[in-house]
Formats: structure tokens, C-alpha cells, sequence
């Protein structure tokens, strides 16, 4: 992507940010088409850890709040059965050390989704609960032996949720605001040839990030794919694919988008008309014994350019990793 265009890329980002009516979760799939355009594998796992949730990924320190284990209790009386429901149990009493430091710092590793579903409710009595391990309703037995423990579970204050989005948002609107602003000042400034000024922007807006594909902060880059040829030194592993393996991409990638296309309804009938003539180009390319490559990579420019446009709605971001993935591939 051109400089200009990138910083025009990142204004639309943060002008949505800024503005209330807009979700924290399509500013993200919008940054999460920046992160394929740049191809920064940091930035990538960022967003789609806040994004799909932060299931074998490190949670930041930002997602890290305090919560309180509360729990439906239960007694039997002579009038009936007494029931405290959602009584908080009391931590301060346990000996139990790994509980509280647990409770103190607790990872929340939930979509931002889910997240910005509780602040919709716009109510301060709106909570996100989740289930407790069940052996830590044996930790309180002895504390509140008159009591029984029928349900317990980890309950995270409104605030808190609202918390963890500010911060978010606070951060991604840090990195976007300081990138435009290197990228602005610098006529010359290439991301490609800058991740290392592009990862230490994220360093100290978003904080520490382990990308999958990629070791930050030395000299040495790989790419994934199955046949990787690594290049030591500062330059970025190219795979090159067989001439099957690479119908197979493009038949992925074709597949793809006629299961999608329809539902991309952001997209004029003209916009949908020109991608389905620029895939089978693709198509009758790579079934040749030679493929024009420089044929598959403009249909590719022309599919990602349109899209681009509409990358609030959700298959957006699956039809560009793909798109990608295969101008990746391309020799």
C-alpha cells in the first residue's frame, strides 16, 4: 500500500474511534486489514487476539483486573430452605494464597464482542460471570460451614469491562496516531522496510506481543509456509510454491469469496460483477502449465482495492488473509 493511502487508511481508523456510535470491534477488523497491508505479524496477532479472544495467547497487563468469587448459597432452616444468591464469598478468609493473587490480577480472555455486549446494557449492575473451577467450592467449606455452596463463580465488575475497552482503545488510537505521524513526517518512510520502527511503536503504545510467525527485536525473519527457504540475515523468507500447490490457494481463495460474495451486501453489484471476472482470471491462469503471475498478482490488487473499501464487514478481513497469503506465494 502507498504511503498516502496508508495514512488515509489510519485517519479512517481513528476517526471511527473517536466517535461513540462506531463499535471498538469494527475499528479493529478495519485495523486488522492495516496489519495485512503492512504485513506485520505483531500487529496481526494483536488484533485478532482482541478480536477472536486470547485463547494460547499471552493476555497484556491491561486485561488483567481484579475480581471476587460470588456464589449461590444455600440453608436449611426450620421455615424452609434459605438462599443467598449472589453472595460474595469471603477470599480475605482463605489461605489459600494462589486464589487471591488469582482474583487480584485475573485474565480476561473474552472477544471484545462479548465485551462491548455488557456495555451496551448501560447498566453499572451488568457483570461478566464466569463459571469457577469446582474445587474452589471446597476452599470455602470450612469458612462457611453453615452454609451450602450450590454454584460459585468469578464475578467481574461493569467498570472493570469498561475499563479493559478504554484501554484498547486508548492504545490502538496511541500506535495509529504515532505511526501517522512517522509516516507523515518522513517522505521516504517505507513500513515494509521499517518493521522494526513499526514493532517499536507497538512496543510502547500496545505493549509486548508474541506473534506466532515472527521473533521481534533481531535480525532474523521467517515466514510460515510448507516448502520455506530461510534467508539469514535482515531479509524476509520467501516460499515458493509448486504449480499445484499453488492452484490449491487459489482454488481456496476462489471458493472463498463465491461463498461470501452475496453476503458482503456493502458492495454495489457492479463492485461484486468485477471481482467475479477478476477470479476467474485468476482461475484460467493458474490451470495453464505456465501462469501469467504478473496476470494472478494484478486481479488480486484489483479484488484487494475493492474490498478494502468495505472492511467493516466481517468476511472482509477472511477474504484479504487469503488474498495474501497467495500474492505471498507468487514467485
Amino acid at each position: 500500500m502507498e504511503a498516502s493511502k496508508t495514512v488515509e487508511w489510519i485517519d479512517g481508523i481513528i476517526t471511527d474511534l473517536v466517535r461513540p456510535e462506531i463499535s471498538l470491534e469494527n475499528c479493529l477488523r478495519k485495523t486488522l486489514v492495516l496489519a495485512f497491508q503492512i504485513d506485520n505479524d505483531k500487529l496481526k496477532t494483536w488484533v485478532e487476539s482482541e478480536l477472536n479472544g486470547y485463547n494460547d495467547v499471552e493476555v497484556p497487563s491491561y486485561r488483567k483486573v481484579s475480581a471476587e468469587l460470588r456464589g449461590r448459597l444455600t440453608q436449611a432452616t426450620y421455615g424452609g430452605i434459605l438462599t443467598r444468591n449472589h453472595e460474595r464469598l469471603p477470599v480475605e478468609l482463605s489461605d489459600n494464597d494462589f486464589v487471591k493473587k488469582f482474583l487480584k490480577a485475573y485474565n480476561i480472555k473474552h472477544s471484545i464482542a462479548s465485551l462491548e455486549e455488557i456495555v451496551k446494557k448501560d447498566d453499572s449492575r451488568s457483570v461478566l460471570a464466569i463459571p469457577a473451577p469446582i474445587h474452589t467450592i471446597s476452599l470455602f467449606e470450612e469458612i462457611i460451614p453453615d452454609w451450602n455452596i450450590e454454584q460459585i463463580w468469578i464475578n467481574i465488575g461493569y467498570l472493570s469491562v469498561i475499563s479493559v475497552i478504554s484501554s484498547i482503545k486508548n492504545n490502538l488510537l496511541n500506535f495509529l496516531l504515532e505511526l501517522n505521524r512517522e509516516i507523515s513526517q518522513n517522505a521516504n518512510f517505507s513500513i515494509m522496510n521499517k518493521q522494526e520502527k513499526v514493532n517499536e511503536i507497538l512496543g510502547h503504545t500496545i505493549g509486548v506481543v508474541h506473534a506466532e510467525n515472527a521473533v521481534f527485536g533481531g535480525s532474523n525473519y521467517q515466514s510460515k509456509g510448507d516448502n520455506n527457504t530461510v534467508a539469514q540475515g535482515k531479509q524476509v523468507t520467501q516460499t515458493v510454491l509448486s504449480s499445484s500447490e499453488l492452484k490449491q490457494k487459489a482454488d481456496e481463495l476462489s471458493s472463498l469469496i463465491k461463498e461470501h460474495l452475496d453476503q458482503i451486501n456493502e458492495l454495489s453489484l457492479d463492485d461484486k460483477a468485477d471481482i467475479s471476472h477478476e477470479v476467474q482470471s485468476i482461475e484460467a491462469q493458474v490451470m495453464r502449465t505456465e501462469p501469467k503471475y504478473p496476470i494472478v498478482r494484478k486481479s488480486l490488487q484489483v479484488i484487494e482495492s475493492l474490498l478494502i473499501n468495505v472492511a467493516s464487514n466481517a468476511y472482509t478481513p477472511i477474504i484479504l488473509q487469503k488474498i495474501h497469503e497467495l500474492s505471498t506465494f507468487l514467485p
